[in-house]
């Protein structure tokens, strides 16, 4: 039945359950002390769930493939995830855990902290290209995305610079580092994917375009054969950044 009588013969609304704690806490608070699957844990988990999005993409990253993957029940692993988001949030997180933090000095220098972070930070996201995806779709509150942006805060942090300020060099730091990010997955994905004859169709339709005369600073660009992504092309634009942000009066 749908709904329940009262005694006045008025229908009661069903109950429903309540929604399950949000993820980070109930990993926090999980008192895991008989486990149904010895050969499980959160590390493991992830660990296998992250195997296989680099692997074989993050499309592929289902329930069944990762208890095939761990040679276990499904049923079990829904004891520690219940259900895909969570698996998403784990192998997020733990890509953060593998930037390294800088290391403290005692001459300070937070231009160069940032040039550090974001060098370390685009090169291990660069080895899971699947997380451009979830830079839109999931929360950053792991605690080694936590850690992360602590890092961030605590090189930017210095007397007499605001709150205010902290914020534009942070946000303005993400923005050129995900943007780049996204330049360079995209760009990885249109070759790997690319047919040969629609690349001939492109390129074609593309010729005619800067052929007409209509586009002579775009013409004259492409026949220069701009750089392509590259380590040196990123910190060159990283650190134009940064001088622009001390110029702008943020230092």
């Amino acid at each position: 039945m749908d709904n329940l009588q009262d005694h006045s013969g008025s229908p009661t609304p069903a109950k429903t359950a309540p929604p399950a704690p949000f993820f980070w806490r109930r990993m926090a608070s999980d008192g895991i002390t008989v486990k149904v699957d010895r050969k499980l844990d959160y590390e493991t988990i992830s660990a296998a769930a992250m195997a296989i999005a680099d692997s074989s993409g993050i499309g592929q990253l289902t329930m069944r493939n990762l208890a095939l993957r761990l040679d276990s029940g499904t049923m079990s692993i829904y004891r520690y995830v219940l259900h895909k988001d969570d698996l998403l949030d784990l192998i997020f997180d733990r890509v953060f855990a593998e930037i390294p933090t800088p290391a403290a000095r005692v001459a300070y220098d937070w231009r160069r902290s940032l040039i550090e972070i974001a060098i370390a930070t685009r090169q291990v996201m660069l080895q899971h290209p699947w997380i451009a995806i979830l830079f839109i779709r999931r929360p950053m509150l792991g605690p080694n995305y936590l850690r992360w942006q602590e890092s961030l805060l605590a090189a930017t942090a210095t007397s007499g610079r605001s709150i205010d300020a902290q914020s534009r060099i942070i946000g303005s730091l993400w923005a050129y580092l995900s943007g780049y990010l996204i330049y360079e997955f995209g760009d990885f994905e249109m070759r790997r994917n690319e047919e040969p004859a629609a690349h001939s169709q492109q390129s074609a339709h593309l010729q005619e375009q800067l052929s007409s005369g209509k586009l002579p600073h775009l013409a004259k660009f492409l026949k220069s054969r701009p750089p392509t992504p590259s380590d040196a092309e990123f910190e060159f634009g990283l650190k134009a950044l940064l001088e622009g942000l001390a110029i702008a009066r943020l230092a």
